[in-house]
């Protein structure tokens, strides 16, 4: 069975901004939930999400990070949702140095020898878009001009790192234009559905050709 480990904030947490701090969507609503029920069997749904939680950018922040993230190897996939309250906690929002934080960050975890031997695939997920232009103290965080998203994905393609846009996914933001709605839980599990089931085909498919998939068979 093959091992998909989310890294992530309150997006991934699951996070009801109805509610208080620790409130969370019921396991019948949350997306990494939803898609480990679906893949039962297929994919092992590993989920270290923490509300508030930045890109690890000091040194002990990363350590701690890359020490975590070791101790669940080996995995098929390292996929990392991260930035918004990097973004949110700075008093100038700042798309360069958020980016530069995952930059720092992604090529850290690359580095490790362990990410290296599994042959993880890294995935980048852009976070959902922040509404606040209706807001005027607030206005300077919003990200529907793309600029984050597009950040990113330059990002990713100079990292050599799979990236997806979640911004695209046709998500329903919450009341506070910054978590997920009830609603975009269930379209978030079906695009990664779709992304994990592509990723496992092609993993069998390159094992097949390398003869490891018939000795797993036979063990």
């Amino acid at each position: 069975m093959k091992r998909a480990y989310f890294y992530g904030d309150s997006l991934t947490y699951g996070f009801d901004p109805r509610g208080f701090y620790e409130s969370r969507y019921p396991e019948s609503v949350r997306w990494t939930d939803v898609l480990q029920r679906r893949l039962v069997g297929k994919w092992d749904i590993v989920v270290d999400a923490a509300n508030g939680r930045e890109i690890p950018n000091a040194a002990y922040e990363v350590e701690h990070a890359r020490n975590t993230i070791i101790s669940h190897t080996p995995f098929d996939v390292f996929c990392v949702m991260l930035g918004t309250n990097d973004y949110l906690n700075m008093y100038q929002p700042d798309v360069v140095e958020v980016t530069g934080r995952m930059k720092r960050f992604l090529e850290d975890i690359k580095a490790q020898a362990p990410v290296q031997m599994c042959g993880s695939q890294i995935i980048l997920l852009a976070p959902p878009m922040i509404h606040t232009l209706q807001d005027e103290f607030y206005a300077k965080y919003d990200t529907t001009n793309g600029l984050f998203v597009r950040a990113y994905g330059a990002l990713a393609a100079h990292l050599g790192v799979m990236f997806y846009d979640t911004t695209q996914w046709g998500l329903t933001p919450a009341f506070d234009g910054v978590h997920l709605s009830e609603e975009a839980n269930l379209p978030f599990a079906d695009h990664m559905e779709e992304i994990l089931e592509q990723i496992g085909l092609e993993r069998d498919m390159e094992m097949a050709g390398s003869g490891l998939l018939g000795m797993q068979g036979d063990m």
